[in-house]
């Protein structure tokens, strides 16, 4: 007689019967479930060590150094299945330290064998669920146009213990989910589903559930209260009085009397007090307390050089330096009283902090060139036949490169020496560029404007290149006095702090508010220096990425 066991090494008709069993069960008491079936990391463009690139399979890893999926593709197909989930009350957890709400946490239970046939393979970490019995139709924000969907991410997956029948053999399949967020992960499925099913496709259902824009507007408002409290980095000492001095050093009452020129009747002074007393030749000093303004709310004037009559004790503040520069006049030289090194905390162009030039550098990395060549700016152009130029125009600043397009590609240029901006394109399948930022020097402040011999000679700052070469064209503006000064001419010498073009007459201009510009779109005779680079990265980099090993950078 045979011995009697509920267990059976394979499935038997008892399996059978207890599996169609408990798959009734959930046509009868469950609930549909759409699945958003997970189909692995999105194929990269760039590959590296760390990041293959071609990992797409959902057992595929796209950041093996912090073992992240960030970039995930979806199934465009949506799944139907049912479930049968226990329905949580958002109470305390006391077991924890501090006090945790449990109720963002569901357990999901699904037929095993209905699974499979469903979406082929079982639930897995990253497939998504909607939840179309938690729709919310009457969300407290009005301004939402559209019923909220419920949607959960897959955090866990295992065998049910309720799952196992008497035989021994397991039957369900137990998810434990938490809500989806707007986040890198599901973009794909939050930016190309609609937030309606009504045939209204105008938002996606990212824009209706991100809290996005909602933490921008918060963020806005801490930054601008923030730029209300502290507009600047470092210590604020405009509130703080700095003794004043007399000429010869010593702290004076400013608004006293004299008593050296006091006369018999002590009530008739010659001067007043005020008159022999000096600014302070000293600010309170500390850790960035420099912006640059005299103490005691002086007035200071400004420009890139000095006055010509100064006052003893007068303050001048040098706008050609780098921080701006404050000075003081002791009767016989200028000297120094602090530079400007308080700057703006909000990210931007006047924000010169290690935040803004490394955190929030918007700036790009590049390497392994492809490409180098130097032009000397003509019209018309005529490159070398071994050159890396393939054309330049100079009407419209741009410059084609024997080079294949490739988009993730870079181009660094120079203008005589310096930087200068510009955008890539594709012409005919080759690297094209176009100068776009401002050509160098964009605008000079004039020192002096004379003009004699027919000849007029125009003086500036000294450069650390020459600005302006023979035959360029040249605008110079706001010379008064002598208003010949002004207009568009030819330059027929220049070195690095002055320009000279024809002009007849023995005449000098005042130049208080005069300057002298590039007048061509590029300089006739300069040099355009360009270079195409194959590997092009943000200067701004995630954690990951400044992590890497430098290999993986190049």
């Amino acid at each position: 007689m045979p011995r009697l066991s509920l267990y059976k090494p394979t499935k038997g008709n008892d399996d059978k019967f207890i599996n169609k069993t408990m798959s009734e069960m959930f046509t009868v008491g469950g609930v549909d479930v759409y699945v958003h079936k997970y189909l692995g990391p999105l194929a990269q463009a760039n590959s590296s060590a760390t990041e293959p690139g071609g990992a797409t399979s959902i057992t595929g890893i796209q950041d093996l150094l912090f073992l992240e999926n960030r970039d995930r593709k979806y199934d465009t197909s949506v799944y139907t299945m049912r479930t049968i989930y226990r329905i949580n009350d958002n109470d305390f957890d006391l077991q924890q330290f501090g006090l945790f709400l449990t109720g963002d946490t569901m357990f999901s239970v699904f037929h095993y064998d209905d699974m499979i046939d469903v979406i082929g393979r079982k639930l897995m970490v990253g497939d998504v669920l909607e939840m179309p019995n938690l729709i919310d139709y009457y969300p407290l924000d009005e301004g939402v146009g559209a019923a909220l969907k419920r949607f959960y991410v897959i955090n866990d997956a295992t065998r049910a213990a309720e799952g196992f029948a008497a035989t021994y053999w397991p039957h369900l399949w137990r998810c434990k989910l938490q809500p989806l967020v707007d986040s890198q992960e599901y973009k794909d499925i939050l930016d190309n589903l609609p937030a309606t099913d009504s045939g209204d496709n105008t938002s996606t259902l990212g824009e209706v559930i991100s809290t996005y824009n909602k933490y921008i507007e918060i963020n806005d408002a801490i930054v601008t209260r923030a730029e209300q409290d502290v507009p600047k980095s470092g210590y604020d000492t405009t509130a703080i009085y700095t003794e004043t001095v007399d000429q010869y050093g010593y702290p004076v009452d400013p608004g006293a009397l004299n008593a050296s020129v006091i006369t018999d009747d002590a009530s008739d002074t010659n001067h007043d007090a005020s008159a022999q007393t000096l600014t302070s030749a000293v600010k309170v000093e500390g850790y960035l307390t420099g912006d640059a303004l005299p103490p005691n709310g002086s007035t200071v004037a400004a420009g890139i050089a000095f006055p010509n009559a100064p006052g003893q004790g007068d303050y001048y503040l040098r706008l050609d330096y780098i921080p701006n520069r404050l000075f003081r006049y002791d009767g016989r030289r200028w000297v120094k009283v602090e530079d400007s090194v308080r700057t703006n905390l909000t990210p931007g162009t006047e924000n010169q902090t290690q935040l803004s030039g490394f955190i929030n550098d918007t700036g790009k990395f590049m390497s392994n060139s492809a490409a180098w060549d130097a032009i000397r700016i003509s019209t018309p152009y005529t490159p070398p036949a071994n050159a890396a130029t393939l054309s330049f125009t100079l009407s419209t600043k741009t410059v084609v490169v024997k080079v294949p397009y490739n988009s993730t590609y870079g181009v660094r240029t120079r203008l005589n020496g310096l930087p200068i901006e510009n955008t890539m394109s594709n012409s005919s399948g080759n690297i094209a560029f176009s100068i776009t930022g401002p050509t160098y020097p964009r605008k000079l402040r004039l020192t002096s404007a004379i003009a004699t011999g027919g000849n007029a000679t125009v003086r500036f700052a000294s450069q650390s290149v020459t600005p302006f070469v023979v035959g360029q064209n040249i605008i110079v503006s706001g010379v008064a006095g002598s208003t010949a000064f002004n207009g568009s001419w030819t330059v027929i010498s220049a070195n690095a702090s002055s320009a000279i073009y024809t002009l007849a007459g023995n005449l000098t201009g005042t130049v208080s508010s005069a300057t002298v510009a590039d007048g061509s779109p590029l300089p006739i005779g300069g040099v355009l220096e360009y270079t195409v680079y194959r590997h092009v990265i943000n200067e701004r980099q995630s954690l990951s990425q400044a992590l890497r090993p430098s290999s993986d950078n190049i």
